[in-house]
Order: C-alpha cells, then structure tokens, then sequence
C-alpha cells in the first residue's frame, strides 16, 4: 500500500521521547530495541517523567528508525511526501489533539448534517476518518459527550475501524490500518508509563547527575552516590 523509503547508513538505532513518533513507528512494523525498549527517568533538573523509546536499527521493509524520527518533525518531508504513513499518522494525532482540546476549552460547537450519516463519539477515530478523506459533516452532543457525524460514503472504513480485532499481531497494509494501529500503541505505551512509572531517578549536586534504577542493589547506589557527592 505504502512505500516510506527511509534507508539509513548509520547502522544505528533510532531514539525519541516523543510517545506519539514512537507510537506510530511501532505501528509501521518498526521494533523496539529488545535489548532496552524504553528509559523513563525523573529527578532533578526533569520535569515529571521524562520516556525516551529506542528502536532497532531498522523495520523488516528496510526503513530506518533513526530517519523516521528525524522525518517526524521535518516539514520539508510532510510537504514533499503527503501520502507517506508516518506524515498521515502525524496529521491524525494532530487532529485529534485539536477535536480533544476544543472539547476540554468548550469552544467545540455542534451543527447539523445532511441525513444520511453516519457517527462516531470516538475522537480518535474521528481524527482519522477525516486523515482517509471523510470530512466531520456535523456534531451532535447526546448523553454527555460529542458525536462526529460522516457522509454515508464513509461506511466501508467505519465497517472496517469497527471490525479490528485488538489481539492481531499483523494488520493489512493500509493506511486505515496503520492509523488504527497508531493510536493503539500510544495508548498502550501511555498505560504502561503510569503503571510502571520512572525506572530511574536522577539526582543532581555540584553539577553532576547520576541516574540511579529503582531494581539496583543499595551497593550499586552507594557507588553511584560516592561518585556523585565526590569533592
């Protein structure tokens, strides 16, 4: 369906702190880095919980994690590559960034829509509906929450969001498809991040930080220490 054609000649692995990138990454087949999937560290000088996500070097189609998180917020490539995935995946979290904030501020309004239609109180799923070509059509607010109607022209791609099967370790190669799979991820990384918390605190004196693990052993953290308080 799609080609992203990042090839990389470093070798090496990307990294990002970006959930979002990271997320959609994962959804296009990229793996984590099996050897230390993530560093959450927080501490001095961090403000809350600071993730950083690594990545192999590499997807199975050859695409390069270090030059798909560098493309993630080079403008330049979303202009020249509008079909590209990762600019798509992008562009739908965006939107669901904005549909989340107006509903959080109240500035969202509701409007009528031309019948037939067909709607959704799933704003994750409404971001992407409008990323595959289905404009919002109107808004309806009903039993304490907002509904995002469509053009009955979006029913095979709601039929298809709707028939995703979440235990699925492997989807179609479509854009719907990676969008679904993009915004499951993130939402599964969020979740592990407020269930698992730091996994290192960081502790700053005299202009030295040293990180310090939640599993290490108390000989590991005095060594840690004496370098750290060293004169």
């Amino acid at each position: 369906m799609f080609k992203t054609r990042f090839v990389g000649v470093t070798g090496e692995g990307g990294a990002t702190a970006n959930t979002r990138a990271a997320a959609a990454l994962y959804a296009l087949d990229v793996p984590l880095d099996m050897a230390r999937t993530l560093t959450s560290m927080a501490g001095d000088g961090i403000n809350g919980v600071r993730i950083t996500w690594h990545f192999a070097e590499a997807s199975p189609n050859g695409d390069s994690s270090a030059k798909m998180i560098k493309a993630w917020d080079d403008r330049e490539w979303a202009r020249t590559n509008p079909t590209c995935p990762l600019v798509n995946i992008k562009a739908a979290f965006l939107a669901y960034a904005e549909i989340a904030r107006s509903i959080k501020e109240g500035t969202i309004e509701c409007s009528p829509a031309a019948v037939p239609f067909l709607e959704t109180p799933d704003t994750r799923m409404a971001a992407c509906m409008v990323k595959l070509g289905h404009p919002i059509s109107g808004i309806a607010y009903r039993d304490g929450r907002y509904c995002f109607r469509f053009n009955q022209c979006a029913g095979s791609d709601f039929a298809v969001w709707n028939s995703i099967d979440p235990a699925r370790t492997k989807h179609p190669d479509t854009l719907l498809h990676a969008l679904w799979c993009a915004f499951d991820c993130h939402k599964r990384m969020l979740g592990f991040i407020k269930r698992d918390g730091p996994q290192f605190a960081a502790v700053r004196h005299r202009g030295r930080t040293a990180l310090i693990g939640k599993d290490m052993e108390q000989e590991q953290i005095n060594q840690l220490e004496k370098l750290l308080y060293r004169r």
